[in-house]
């Protein structure tokens, strides 16, 4: 058997197999995915001549799929679930509702006040994976150069060019 030199699958053959499935017609798939159904059977007849192998039975009613077509809607279901659940996941990334923020506190007095704002944090921003670090010795400006840190408290404020010094509270 030859196998085409065009590239491979696509995510819209993953969904358009799929959409065959669930809806037992090209018509029926073709409107679940917003397409005509000649742009579908083009995309089809397409994805077959990439792979060399039919992936539906013609003239079947309901439409069913080959054995090529069965193993496709296979990773259909494995991929598409999984591509979704990782865009929600980006999505929360971008607006902030997930993420991981990593602070250490070079200010001992700090803990007085942040640890009971703790809770509430954690309630209010579930999604993010708070770290929060006070080891003396630590060298916590190199950290947060480094991008291990995302944000420090201290009360070592030095003139630098490269951080940005906010005042929380006079001592």
């Amino acid at each position: 058997m030859a196998v085409s030199s065009n590239p491979g699958i696509d995510i819209k053959h993953l969904k358009t197999v799929s959409a065959l499935a669930e809806q037992g017609s090209l018509a029926g798939a073709a409107l679940t995915l917003n397409l005509t159904q000649s742009a579908l059977s083009h995309q089809l007849k397409e994805l077959e001549t990439r792979l060399n192998l039919e992936l539906y039975l013609r003239k079947s009613r309901p439409l069913v799929l080959t054995a090529a077509g069965n193993q496709l809607l296979g990773l259909a279901r494995q991929v598409l679930p999984a591509l979704a659940q990782t865009e929600k996941q980006l999505q929360a990334l971008h607006s902030g509702e997930a993420g991981r923020l990593h602070l250490a506190l070079d200010c001992h007095s700090c803990i007085q006040w942040l640890l009971p704002l703790l809770p509430d944090f954690r309630r209010q921003w579930p999604g993010v994976d708070l770290e929060v670090e006070s080891v003396p010795g630590f060298d916590s400006i190199s950290a947060l150069l480094g991008g291990q840190l995302d944000l420090l408290l201290t009360s070592d404020v030095q003139a630098r060019g490269d951080l940005h010094f906010e005042p929380l509270f006079a001592f």
